[in-house]
């Protein structure tokens, strides 16, 4: 019973040194155990340069080295170094296996994650849009792979450009480049519908859900974009901006004199004004359309893709800016 108790004292005494050294180790000590160990890295730049030396600057076994590197600094937090390093495995992939290829997916994805993490975002868009052009060249329009590369242009370029209360930016996305983003969209989800089969695969696909909810984040981007655009920009397809008015003035001899002279419409600000409220009117319509078929699709779904919180968002975004198209309407703005 003695050896019994003497054991359970030395074993409290144990713990308790254990608890005393975690809670007394500084944090300086911890974050050393995540930062990237300097003979490894020494290691790892001994065997790049050995490669080169052996088989050159471009051999495609440097790709890998490259990546070894980067991996490792990645994980000790030296991401613009990371990054620097994968640049290098892009140059040599690109010039060892040509300007499009396979490979180069992975590489540029890891590039474009480096600068996320480094808050570096406009390389970290650089590279997300190097990554769509260069799978946009990879894959057949319409193929699983293409409509894959669409739907994750399209979240970064969305998830970029969002508020914190789901909306985007005016201003943030150009209105070339949302037009541009709305097509691909709705390319890939034509594609999704071709696709579909008796087993009712386009109902049971979770990125219709991504790209519907990106079609209406889209179309309410492009609707912002019109209606922060001034009136004049616009032009009313039934209403010329100028008119011909008969002018007579009375001259020195008393006799009247006429003519014709060109002047500005008065209708015609009246009528741009109403163009921009019909073009935001069509963008908000297609939201309300792609709002509506994201609703019929969660239903239909088994696979729970939106919760009801996310639809309840996007319903108030679209009703939100249907109110305010209708104040507007109503003041004349």
């Amino acid at each position: 019973m003695t050896g019994f108790n003497g054991n359970h004292v030395i074993l409290r005494l144990l713990v308790a040194a254990v608890l005393a050294i975690m809670v007394l180790w500084p944090d300086s000590a911890r974050a050393d155990r995540t930062a990237a160990d300097p003979v490894d890295l020494e290691s790892l730049r001994e065997r790049l340069q050995e490669l080169r030396r052996e088989r050159g600057i471009y051999d495609p076994a440097l790709i890998e080295a490259w990546g070894d590197l980067a991996a490792r600094l990645s994980e000790g937090g030296e991401h613009e170094e990371a990054a620097a390093s994968w640049q290098e495995a892009l140059q040599v992939s690109r010039i060892s296996a040509g300007p499009y290829n396979p490979d180069q997916v992975r590489i540029i994805e890891r590039l474009a994650r480096e600068y996320e993490a480094a808050g570096d975002r406009e390389q970290a868009d650089t590279y997300h849009h190097l990554l769509f052009h260069t799978r946009d060249r990879l894959h057949k329009p319409d193929s699983a792979e293409w409509v894959d590369a669409v739907i994750d242009w399209s979240d970064w370029k969305l998830q970029r450009s969002t508020r914190r209360d789901g909306n985007i930016r005016p201003g943030a996305l150009p209105a070339g480049e949302l037009e541009r983003l709305r097509t691909l969209q709705a390319r890939a989800l034509d594609s999704l519908r071709a696709a579909e089969d008796a087993d009712h695969r386009y109902v049971e696909d979770a990125r219709v859900g991504r790209l519907l909810r990106a079609n209406v984040l889209a179309a309410l981007g492009q609707t912002a974009q019109v209606l922060r655009q001034p009136a004049y920009l616009f032009e009313p397809p039934m209403v010329s901006q100028y008119i011909t008015r008969r002018v007579c003035r009375t001259g020195s001899d008393g006799n009247q004199v006429c003519s014709s002279q060109q002047v500005e419409n008065p209708r015609y600000r009246r009528a741009q004004i109403q163009e921009r409220s019909d073009q935001a009117g069509r963008e908000l319509q297609r939201a309300r359309r792609s709002l509506d078929e994201l609703r019929q699709w969660q239903s239909s779904a088994s696979i729970g893709e939106l919760d009801t919180d996310s639809l309840q968002a996007l319903e108030q975004h679209v009703t939100q800016y249907e109110r305010s198209l209708r104040r507007r309407s109503f003041r004349g703005w």
